[in-house]
């Protein structure tokens, strides 16, 4: 009797327990998901035709940003820093990213910098397509590896193993370092100097000085991770940078460092000049 009983109890437990399963509801407004049918989807790749090609362009799109705003600090530079930061992030219904964390760190300012270029996605034009789960858009916790590679630089005396330094223009990286830095400089003025906007604002306030800015030179030759090192103002500053991010709209521009001949990133610096009378006298041609 006891035995018969006590089955009777388990069975029913269970079976109040199959229901309250079976029965819980989703909140589809609030609850975030890991995996659903369709995963959330990096813009530029809805024209294609099946979900895999989507998928599949849609990561390659997504890395391609990461990699074309990601930035470094001059500590992660400084100390040869490198390896991997792990970011998750939500991507909600109505396509916005919140909610961002850092899950691994590699320190010296990467995780920060990882962080930064995943909330830069908030700013797009085009938006992410978000997750769907059985037909309607749901809240999706997203995982992002952030690789960051080593960045060779000449602010460091002790680094000795970049054979050909990069180069501006028309200079030959097979030249000898001497050489290679003469044509460099001479090169690099002349497009500053050609280039560079000296701002209405600082020329009649009288500013001038130097504004050192600090760059990427990455293996492909383009220019990124442009910092100000050394201040003059704030629209002497804005100037400097966008003579500098302006290279990356040349047909020719840097050749990259190479190391056993193979290309590498490289941190490199300039003095930006804002003379006053270089400046009255260029005007004066005008």
């Amino acid at each position: 009797m006891f035995k018969i009983l006590k089955n009777s109890i388990i069975v029913i437990f269970l079976s109040c327990l199959t229901i309250s399963v079976s029965c819980q509801e989703v909140d589809w407004e609030n609850d975030v998901f890991r995996v659903v049918e369709e995963m959330p989807r990096f813009p530029g790749c809805e024209h294609l035709s099946s979900s895999k090609e989507k998928e599949d362009c849609s990561k390659k799109q997504l890395m391609n940003y990461i990699y074309s705003h990601q930035t470094y600090s001059i500590d992660a530079i400084l100390k040869h820093t490198a390896g991997q930061v792990v970011i998750q992030f939500i991507v909600e219904k109505d396509s916005s990213i919140k909610n961002i964390e850092i899950t691994r760190d590699i320190g010296n300012g990467c995780g920060q910098a990882a962080v930064d270029v995943v909330e830069s996605m908030n700013n797009m034009t085009k938006k992410w397509r978000p997750g769907y789960h059985k037909g309607k858009p749901v809240r999706v916790k997203y995982t992002l590896p952030v690789n960051f590679s080593e960045v060779y630089n000449f602010l460091d005396p002790n680094d000795n193993s970049v054979e050909y330094i990069p180069v501006f223009s028309d200079c030959n990286p097979s030249y000898s370092m001497e050489d290679a830095i003469k044509c460099n400089n001479l090169e690099l003025k002349n497009y500053i100097s050609d280039n560079l906007a000296y701002p209405v604002e600082a020329y009649n306030a009288g500013v001038e000085g130097v504004v050192q800015v600090g760059f990427i030179i990455e293996k492909d030759g383009s220019v990124s991770s442009i910092k100000i090192i050394h201040s003059l103002s704030d629209v002497c500053d804005r100037a400097a940078l966008q003579v500098i991010q302006s290279m990356n709209d040349l047909d020719y521009g840097w050749e990259p460092a190479q190391i056993s001949k193979q290309y590498v990133d490289y941190f490199y610096t300039y003095d930006v000049e804002f003379n006053l009378k270089k400046e009255k006298k260029r005007r004066s041609k005008k």
